[in-house]
């Protein structure tokens, strides 16, 4: 796989699992988001955190 494509699937497995996260009702973190009872912004925020944190974690097993 090269790197380019090792980066593409990394952003796409991301995305899957932040879509997971806010708009599936049967996992664990959509659950615990879902009793914060965010506000919309505030959901705006926690994914861009989330979506940073994820991004820095696939990439530090591979640096």
């Amino acid at each position: 796989m090269s790197t380019e494509e090792f980066v593409k699937n990394v952003h796409k497995e991301k995305d899957n699992l932040l879509r997971a996260y806010f708009e599936n009702q049967n996992s664990e973190v959509s659950n615990q988001i879902n009793t914060m009872e965010l506000t919309a912004k505030q959901k705006e925020k926690l994914n861009k955190a989330l979506d940073i944190a994820l991004s820095d974690l696939c990439f530090s097993f591979f640096s």
